[in-house]
């Protein structure tokens, strides 16, 4: 647990980054012993909010745990496969049985390449998204 140099009105405890590089941590209120989960952020709408992300960024980083990278990898994963699936769903139509057939042979390509995004050597952060035909 540390307190902020400015006031000491607050402690942190489990001060972690995640994905988006900002900082999670649990913040205890001194005045009222309350705890809230709060997000650091370099761009917070408030002061203290960038405040207390440059200190877990210098003063108190060494108590700073990392994202792991697995758990970063898994969510940009998980980011990647939910966009492409909003764009199948979206083409859907273009392989129903009352679709004619120049149709679907023309978006099949498109659809297949979707699928393959996943194979991708930059996968799942560095993706090549296929054009979709006219």
């Amino acid at each position: 647990m540390f307190t902020t140099q400015e006031n000491g009105d607050f402690q942190f405890t489990n001060a972690r980054r995640n994905i988006w590089g900002t900082i999670d941590a649990k913040v205890t209120i001194a005045k009222t012993g309350e705890v809230i989960v709060f997000t650091a952020s370099s761009e917070d709408s408030e002061d203290y909010g960038r405040q207390l992300y440059d200190q877990l960024n210098t003063t108190y980083s060494s108590q700073v745990a990392d994202c792991p990278e697995s758990e970063r990898h898994e969510a940009f994963a998980n980011m990647v496969r939910a966009d492409r699936s909003n764009l199948l769903k979206g083409t859907d139509w273009t392989q129903n049985s009352d679709v004619p057939e120049a149709t679907r042979t023309l978006w099949a390509p498109y659809r297949q390449a979707l699928r393959d995004i996943t194979s991708q050597a930059g996968f799942p952060y560095d993706i090549s998204w296929p054009t979709s035909p006219s």
